[in-house]
């Protein structure tokens, strides 16, 4: 996730610069980057919104990326034009940001909260570190090795991303089957990525839903809230994939 970013921070305006553009130039093609990504962040977040499903849309973000380095690695200087909509396409995957709530949601505990926090700040640093070392001079103005290495990372990171999303969904019928052992319910939704009347409709639902069945305690679902318990030892947690 980092080593790409890592490199194109660094080397990113060498990259446009290796088009024809002048120093002066090429800074000012560094600007509209920004303004991609904020608006890449808010089309996923809202796409994630749509679908209920964090994987499919941050592995199908890296596409982009993917498609900006082929090209800025192969296809002719010449067409400036081109170049630039590859370039500017590398910066539609926001996966850094998904990635970090995605992670925040999926752990439980105070102390396991903070070890994957930490984990994830210390490898970004790391990726940090080793992407400008795989941009060559001699490589101007396409620095493939750089280019190379970024899609590879990419197309690794967008595998990792669907196999942990069908993980998590594994880890949730475990949970399921926690739940059904302790004659709580089995299914429960997930409310993160509801709106604030639809997660106060669910909850409305569900007390119905326990209060109909009479044989549970309604306070059993909330037991353990306020416990500092991983999502291991929690049956109540529910993955989000």
């Amino acid at each position: 996730m980092a080593v790409p970013p890592g490199g194109l921070g660094a080397f990113g305006g060498l990259l446009v610069k290796g088009l024809g553009f002048t120093d002066f130039d090429a800074t000012l093609m560094q600007m509209p980057t920004g303004g991609v990504n904020m608006v890449a962040m808010i089309f996923w977040t809202w796409l994630v919104n749509k679908v209920k499903l964090r994987w499919p849309v941050a592995s199908f973000s890296l596409v982009f990326s993917i498609f900006g380095g082929a090209v800025l690695a192969r296809v002719d200087t010449s067409n400036i034009s081109l170049m630039m909509v590859a370039y500017y396409s590398i910066f539609l995957s926001t996966v850094q940001q998904l990635l970090y709530s995605w992670a925040n949601l999926n752990a439980s505990g105070s102390t396991k909260r903070v070890v994957t926090t930490a984990t994830m700040f210390a490898c970004m640093c790391a990726g940090n570190i080793v992407g400008p070392q795989v941009y060559l001079a001699k490589e101007a103005p396409h620095y493939r090795s750089g280019l190379y290495t970024a899609m590879s990372c990419w197309a690794a990171l967008a595998i990792l991303i669907v196999l942990m999303g069908l993980y998590l969904q594994r880890l949730n019928k475990r949970q399921e089957a926690r739940r059904e052992a302790l004659g709580l319910p089995a299914k429960l939704k997930d409310i993160s990525l509801m709106s604030i009347d639809e997660a106060e409709a669910y909850k409305v639902e569900l007390m119905e839903t326990l209060r109909a069945s009479g044989n549970v305690d309604m306070d059993q679902l909330y037991a353990n809230s306020f416990d500092d318990m991983t999502d291991f030892e929690n049956p109540m947690f529910i993955y989000v994939p």
